[in-house]
């Protein structure tokens, strides 16, 4: 099974993923990255939270990027 790496880009720091996880496929890949973007950003404190994930396989080919923001806006 393929190893697919989640770098996590935010607050101009890119957290990299040294373990990865074996997926059955980039799909997969793409839906964990999403999921894992959105929970992320959910989890901030910052006014408008940004985070990229991106996605990378085994001899550390670019495959895609997904990112996710909330904006707060005060009333």
């Amino acid at each position: 099974m393929p190893r697919f790496f989640f770098d996590v880009r935010g607050d101009g720091v890119t957290n990299s993923d040294r373990n990865g996880l074996h997926l059955p496929s980039a799909m997969i890949a793409r839906a964990e990255a999403a999921r894992a973007a959105v929970d992320m950003v959910g989890d901030t404190v910052s006014d408008t939270p940004e985070l990229v994930v991106v996605v990378q396989d085994e001899q550390g080919k670019h495959l895609f990027e997904i990112g996710a923001l909330v904006r707060v806006r005060e009333h």
